[in-house]
């Protein structure tokens, strides 16, 4: 009886002890130019993946979700861009 007590306790503690997996951070792969626009692959926490094109000239920013429509908004902020477009590709 003692073994299995020492072993329930032992698992419960090593349970409470290992880290839980922490969701993976937005990361952004510049993919070069394609004329005025620089191409961006964002993966999202959830691994899906995401593009962005930046429109330098236009000063905007545009995404499109997996299986999504184009979505442009005014500025140069490829972070914000990045974490907007994998607000918008979560599956619903």
């Amino acid at each position: 009886m003692k073994i299995r007590t020492t072993l329930a306790a032992a698992l419960m503690l090593t349970a409470n002890v290992l880290p839980a997996s922490k969701p993976q951070p937005i990361s952004v792969e510049d993919r070069g130019l394609d004329g005025v626009q620089r191409i961006y692959s964002v993966r999202c926490p959830d691994g899906q993946r995401v593009g962005i094109a930046h429109h330098y000239k236009e000063g905007r920013i545009c995404y499109i979700p997996a299986g999504g429509h184009e979505t442009c908004r005014s500025g140069n902020d490829l972070d914000l861009a990045a974490k907007l477009a994998c607000q918008q590709s979560k599956p619903r």
